[in-house]
């Protein structure tokens, strides 16, 4: 959801895309380490180490949510409206709207799924040495 949201600004950005791109690169570069992070601790998650799911709760799960929501709550705080937002908005910042509410949908579906019961026996079956993969 956070690349669909990336191209979605990059779309709609005023200058080229390679100026924007340009513009944005220190943006574009800690998203690429930050996913290239995300998908190191998946594997080892998927790997049975239980010190990567609390890292992938902790780091994406906590302050992802937190970079989320926090834009929107501080336009908020400073006086702006979402209902006059929502009725003089675009098309691109609808998509935009739509991609953050998702993908913080989506993650707070997979930090709980991370912790449910296959998952908990996915773990500690592991360690207690039950299950062989």
């Amino acid at each position: 959801m956070a690349v669909a949201e990336q191209a979605v600004v990059l779309s709609i950005a005023p200058a080229s895309l390679a100026e924007e791109v340009s513009l944005r690169n220190n943006e574009l570069i800690l998203r690429l380490v930050a996913y290239s992070v995300l998908l190191t601790a998946a594997w080892w998650m998927w790997r049975g180490h239980n010190a990567a799911r609390w890292f992938l709760t902790l780091v994406f799960g906590v302050f992802g949510t937190v970079s989320l929501v926090l834009e929107p709550l501080t336009w908020i705080a400073k006086g702006n409206s979402v209902l006059a937002w929502m009725s003089s908005a675009d098309t691109e910042s609808w998509a935009i709207a739509v991609f953050r509410v998702l993908h913080l949908l989506c993650v707070l579906i997979a930090v709980a799924n991370m912790f449910g019961g296959t998952a908990r026996r996915h773990f500690f079956g592991r360690a207690a040495g039950r299950v062989t993969g």
